[in-house]
This record gives structure tokens, C-alpha cells and sequence, in this order.
């Protein structure tokens, strides 16, 4: 029952998330989507980069509703389990992110950063079997995941290569990876109703 409302509260806080990205790089003079990455926005003035920060952990925190309600579901099969272990590495990996932000300085951003795309990457291939097997299947779910598979591998590949595009790319898939989170929060919901 309580995984119900932590669902709620989950897909409640995913457009205030957003919106409150979305001014905090206003705060930044010169920031740009297609030449910083998302957590460049940890770098601004206080009280920002702490907002940035807290908010960044308080998403990654609230989504593991989404583990914890997909492993209460009825029938889950191994397919199933891989989903809910995907998802939980993204959460606690984007949980991480807040707690260790960027920092020229410091490595650990990179390697959580890292994590926490792997992860969504994971999550992605892992549904797409999900979805083919009928379990959870939405035609805008399955559109959704191929965009948040092919921009995370597009966003790999323009790291490696230290590419231009690589700000962009990370937008792109993170705004993939928002909507992913709040149309699968919204499906599991109504499953539960």
C-alpha cells in the first residue's frame, strides 16, 4: 500500500524536478545545453549547486518506488528481477551523483556518472525484453526506451571520443531517461489501481 503512494509522490515530484533544473541553468551566465552537461549545473553559486545537489539525490531516492513497486508485482520472472535490479542501480547510482558532485578535481563523479548511465542503459535493453514478452507493454513505453537506449550509446560514444556533442547528448538522454521514469511510474501505477 505505502509503495502506492511513494509511486505517487515519485511522479508528483518528476515535473518539479525538471522545472527546477531547467531554471537552475538560467543561473549559470553562459550556460548552454550543447556545451555543459547536466552536472555542470553543480558548479553554479550557492545555494544552487547545493539545490542542484539535494534535489539530484531526492530523485534518485524516490525512485526506487519504481524497483520496489515492480518487485511486488504479481508473477515476476527472472526477466522480471534483472528490470527491478537495473532500476535499483539507476536510483541509487543517480542518488549518488547529488552526493558526490562534479568536481574537475575528483574522480568519483565520473565513475558514479558512469554508473548511473550503464545502469539506465541496462535498464533499457533488460525492458525491451520485458516489453516483447507483453508484461508492461506500452507502444510509447517501447518508443520511449529505444530513445533512452540510443542516446545513452550515442552519449558513450561521443565521450570516448571527447566530442562536442557529448553536452548535448547527456541532456538528451537524462530528458529520455525523465520520461522513461514518469511513463513506466504512470503504467505500474495504474496496474496497481
Amino acid at each position: 500500500m505505502s509503495q502506492k503512494y511513494f509511486l505517487i509522490l515519485f511522479i508528483g515530484y518528476l515535473p518539479v524536478y525538471l522545472t527546477l533544473l531547467l531554471y537552475l541553468k538560467t543561473k549559470i551566465r553562459g550556460y548552454s545545453m550543447r556545451a555543459h552537461m547536466v552536472s555542470f549545473l553543480a558548479t553554479s553559486a550557492e545555494p544552487w549547486r547545493s539545490i542542484f545537489n539535494a534535489s539530484t539525490t531526492l530523485y534518485g531516492m524516490l525512485s526506487l518506488a519504481l524497483p520496489a513497486s515492480l518487485n511486488s508485482m504479481r508473477g515476476a520472472n527472472t526477466t522480471v528481477t534483472w528490470g527491478t535490479a537495473s532500476l535499483l542501480a539507476a536510483g541509487t547510482a543517480t542518488a549518488l551523483v547529488g552526493f558526490f558532485p562534479m568536481d574537475r578535481r575528483l574522480k568519483i563523479h565520473n565513475a558514479i556518472g558512469f554508473l548511473a548511465f550503464f545502469s539506465i542503459l541496462l535498464t533499457g535493453i533488460v525492458f525491451f525484453t520485458i516489453f516483447d514478452q507483453g508484461m508492461l507493454f506500452s507502444p510509447m513505453m517501447e518508443f520511449i526506451d529505444f530513445a533512452v537506449i540510443c542516446t545513452t550509446i550515442l552519449l558513450g560514444i561521443s565521450l570516448l571520443f571527447r566530442r562536442q556533442e557529448s553536452s548535448l547528448l547527456e541532456w538528451l538522454s537524462f530528458l529520455c531517461a525523465l520520461a522513461w521514469n514518469f511513463l513506466f511510474s504512470m503504467l505500474l501505477l495504474t496496474r496497481m489501481f
